[in-house]
């Protein structure tokens, strides 16, 4: 796994190591990757057909529909937190924007798990 070249979408993101460790019992430091900072280059990248990569499974539900990509470790389940990102203003209108985007991610999340 160490040799087949790999794609993260940039230098910080550690998840593709902390992933290789956890089920794998890899070192992933010497990981063979390359850097796709961009989301739609990302899947594009993977659909060629020469790398491999980590995605949610709610991001790529049609194309493992469509056999275009397949899941290898399906078993795997690799629990990610979300961090949510908002303004520090607090009126109303911001308090209820984030109670519902974050319902509805939620709710959605949930659905397709």
């Amino acid at each position: 796994m160490i040799q087949v070249p790999a794609i993260k979408f940039d230098v910080n993101n550690k998840l593709h190591e902390k992933y290789l460790a956890e089920f794998f019992d890899i070192d992933g430091d010497e990981l063979n990757f390359h850097i796709i900072p961009s989301v739609r280059g990302f899947k594009e990248f993977v659909l060629s057909g020469y790398r491999y990569a980590l995605f949610p499974k709610i991001e790529i539900q049609t194309e493992l529909q469509t056999k275009q990509l397949i899941s290898i470790y399906e078993d795997n389940v690799f629990p990610v937190p979300l961090y949510w990102h908002n303004w520090t203003i607090q009126s109303k209108f911001y308090r209820t924007l984030n109670h519902n985007i974050i319902k509805y991610v939620t709710n959605r999340l949930e659905k397709s798990s």
